[in-house]
């Protein structure tokens, strides 16, 4: 986000950073930060043996792939990417309607910027393309902006997306 404020030439703007991070009125505390204050081993040995529960009732759900052969034909069309050379630009990475500002009919601001960083030049439209469905004004929008140059690249990446943890977009 700096990097993009700094540099005026771009003109986009880039809102002042008000509050980010921890917010101190929450009773919870990531692991990370607690985890050598706990009171001793019994607490530790607690904590793992709820944390091993919790992901075993993860690995119950299911879903993904039917089987190895539906596992495989996704991943090797998601594999067809490697044949698609693109430059590498800098991208806002988060690109959807809720992470633009307007204002009397203007674009007042980007939010969202933590996913910002250097992608190929299809990312910003694949990623707001992934994240939308189909009949939202949204994924219109997008596949108007730009986006429609990248039909295969989104192919791609749907099909990757599909294999892991962002698989809940379709």
């Amino acid at each position: 986000m700096r990097l993009v404020a700094q540099d005026a030439a771009v003109g986009l703007p880039v809102p002042r950073v008000i509050c980010y991070g921890e917010h101190p009125d929450t009773p919870h505390a990531r692991l990370g930060r607690v985890y050598q204050e706990l009171s001793g081993k019994q607490e530790r040995d607690s904590i793992q043996q709820q944390l091993r529960h919790h992901l075993e009732t993860l690995r119950r759900y299911a879903g993904g792939s039917s089987s190895d052969e539906a596992y495989n034909a996704a991943l090797d069309r998601a594999k067809k990417i490697h044949g698609l050379a693109h430059p590498i630009v800098f991208s806002h990475g988060d690109l959807k309607h809720q992470s633009i500002m307007v204002e009397g009919g203007r674009i007042t601001g980007f939010l969202d910027w933590e996913l910002a960083g250097w992608y190929p030049d299809y990312w910003d439209f694949t990623s707001a393309l992934r994240s939308a469905r189909e009949e939202f004004w949204w994924y219109h929008f997008v596949l108007q902006l730009g986006g429609s140059r990248y039909r295969a690249e989104l192919d791609c990446e749907c099909s990757l997306t599909s294999l892991t943890s962002a698989s809940y977009f379709w």
